[in-house]
């Protein structure tokens, strides 16, 4: 026992709610030191045991609430509290925006010298039913499978027979191809002796109606193989995918990822097409895009085309620029920017998302977008000629690898950033990075992509302004506008007088990474 530490584990203490910690669980103290109650409010109070009690701070388990916050709801899902898919279920859906965009409004606070002030948070009239990509985990038990979701910080797998966020088309087809798996006598994966076949499934909608399911699977082919495919095809599946994910499944207290938003941490290597299209359609925008089901696409529903429409309409005007893509997936941004761009280039690691991108941008006849094939933090310096107008940055949940945000502003020094982020504590570190380097934060928009969980999506723009960095003056809006102006008129005044589209030439092999470019001309793949 700790005796710095004035609670202990088990203990039944009754405690106020007086603010929000930033994964959305309640925060409480008994005498300064800070506890942290799943599914408690602020201005609550509440009963709770004590579960864990760190040096730093406690958690607790939420038994009793004893004065009720008017933001308070009846949670619609019965599994919410069990399941780790959610976080918010238990607040209003109103209230559930407004936390969000306090929370980032505080995580960026300290990140930047100047004020600035965050944009409501856009969101979806009905946010029910907007997780267009399902995940459900699969384990053996005595009785037969179990297939759902672990739950909050935890390797104990939750089964589920219902999930309201998710679309419902897509989640009935994932259980469907379950119980086909289960009919056929697929053995399903026992995590505790690491033995077994099916781990779990995976399955993608899309807005043009399209259902693509992915097996995941610890042997390269499925036991009764065929009959589970034409089993799952006949429940509306349009394609159907086997990934091999091989090896033990992580122990308690290894990290692992289980969000049911980002299941690209819970594939394997290889996967092998068994049914139907190599790629998926998705139309947003005005843009036709292709998708493989293991590459990385926006889940959300309505969050997709907004997010899409925020970045166009925040990176206008590019008539004559050249935009530089980073982290550019599967041609998200820089397929619809290019509509308005003199150039656009794209740099993407996974080599399978490029090929969709280059697939795509021909299916458009969009010819003034290039893409190359390689790590954003390699690949940067020797796109240094290109002299970018205007960066996109939309990095991984961890923010941008180290050097990337030292080599945007250092050495291709465009006059904007763009950086969409999906977590706030990465956006708020490369934010005062990019501070440090004369770059304000002019501009922040949230979306909610993930409805009832503590996650949100942000569209941030920097503005290039050297005075910032020796702290000459403090940076607004106004401050904003006026060097977009100046830079806007710098710009008009040494124009390019490109007709056609100039691609730049390959770059080299360097830093023990081979790296390819994708033209968007010549055979189709």
């Amino acid at each position: 026992m700790n005796p710095r530490v004035p609670v202990w584990l088990d203990q039944i203490v009754e405690l106020p709610i007086e603010g929000t910690g930033d994964n959305g669980d309640g925060l409480g103290k008994v005498g300064g030191y800070v506890v942290f109650v799943a599914r408690a409010l602020a201005g609550e109070r509440v009963r709770v045991r004590i579960t864990s009690a760190g040096g730093k701070h406690g958690r607790a388990e939420l038994l009793d609430v004893l004065t009720r916050s008017p933001d308070r709801v009846e949670p619609p899902c019965p599994h919410f509290g069990a399941c780790g898919g959610c976080q918010l279920q238990h607040i209003s859906y109103p209230a559930q925006l407004e936390l969000k965009r306090a929370i980032l409004q505080k995580t960026l606070r300290h990140a930047v010298q100047h004020p600035i002030e965050v944009a409501a948070v856009a969101a979806p009239q009905d946010p029910w039913g907007q997780r267009s990509k399902v995940v459900l985990h699969v384990e053996r038990r005595a009785s037969g499978y179990r297939a759902g979701l672990y739950g909050q910080r935890s390797r104990n797998l939750v089964a589920l027979d219902q999930c309201p966020a998710a679309h419902q088309p897509a989640f009935a087809l994932a259980r469907g191809a379950i119980e086909a798996c289960e009919r056929l006598r697929v053995p399903a994966w026992d995590a505790r002796d690491s033995n077994g076949c099916l781990r779990g499934v995976l399955v993608r909608a899309t807005n043009t109606g399209e259902h693509a399911v992915v097996l995941i699977s610890a042997l390269e082919v499925l036991p009764n193989e065929r009959p589970v495919v034409d089993a799952i095809v006949a429940l509306g599946a349009t394609s159907v995918w086997v990934n091999h994910l091989p090896g033990p499944t992580p122990k308690a207290g290894q990290p692992t990822r289980v969000d049911a938003f980002e299941p690209m941490h819970l594939l394997g290597p290889r996967t092998r097409a068994v049914h139907g299209d190599r790629r998926l359609v998705e139309e947003l925008h005005g843009v036709r895009y292709l998708v493989s089901p293991t590459s990385f696409f926006q889940t959300s529903r309505f969050g997709a085309e907004r997010l899409v429409q925020l970045v166009d309409e925040l990176a206008a005007p590019l008539r004559g620029k050249v935009v530089l893509d980073a982290y550019c997936g599967s041609g998200l941004f820089a397929l619809a920017l290019a509509r308005h761009a003199l150039r656009v280039v794209g740099i993407e690691d996974d080599e399978a998302a490029v090929a969709d991108a280059a697939q795509a941008a021909r299916d458009n006849a969009i010819t003034n977008v290039s893409f190359v094939a390689g790590a954003v933090q390699h690949v940067l310096r020797d796109l240094a000629d290109e002299k970018p107008d205007l960066v996109v940055l939309d990095p991984p949940r961890t923010g941008c690898h180290d050097g990337v945000i030292e080599t945007v502003a250092q050495v291709l020094q465009p006059a904007r950033v763009l950086y969409v982020a999906c977590d706030s504590e990465a956006l708020a570190r490369d934010a005062g990075k990019l501070a440090s380097f004369e770059y304000a934060l002019a501009e922040v928009h949230p979306l909610d992509m993930f409805p009832f969980t503590h996650h949100v999506e942000s569209v941030a723009l920097f503005v290039r302004n050297p005075q910032i960095r020796a702290g000459k003056k403090r940076f607004s809006r106004v401050s904003a506008e006026r060097l977009l102006a100046k830079s806007e008129k710098n710009t008009s005044d040494t124009a390019r007088v490109e007709t056609t589209p100039k691609l730049p030439p390959a770059p080299a092999v360097g830093a023990g990474l081979a790296r390819s470019r994708v033209e968007t001309s010549g055979p189709k793949l």
